[in-house]
């Protein structure tokens, strides 16, 4: 099944794929540019977002806040109704720059 799935997936979603199992391995520069081959092929915009979302996380990580933030706005432009998850929102790391951008007037409005 999982064969068949793969054969039918778009060169993004499967670049998305590669990344999202990058990330997981701990391979932070692999799964960046898997997710940005990703963004690149095309991806639905929930797809987008959470390409967005996991290298907003590795720049946080990183410490390159401009780029997380930057990261953050593109989930939100991509789907407007773009949410962490609990335990993601409570990272001590992204959590505070998600919040921040989530609050900003943009995406305030694209979320009532």
């Amino acid at each position: 099944m999982r064969f068949f799935k793969e054969l039918t997936m778009s060169p993004g979603e499967r670049h998305l794929n590669e990344g999202l199992a990058d990330y997981d391995d701990g391979d932070f520069k692999a799964a960046s540019k898997e997710l940005q081959s990703a963004l690149d092929q095309g991806l639905n915009p929930k797809q987008q977002a959470e390409a967005h979302k996991y290298l907003a996380f590795m720049h946080c990580s990183s410490r390159q806040q401009w780029e997380c933030r930057n990261q953050f706005r593109q989930a939100f432009g991509a789907d407007p109704q773009f949410q962490l998850g609990a335990a993601e929102v409570g990272n001590p790391i992204w959590g505070p720059i998600y919040r921040s951008v989530k609050l900003e007037p943009a995406n305030k409005t694209r979320l009532r």
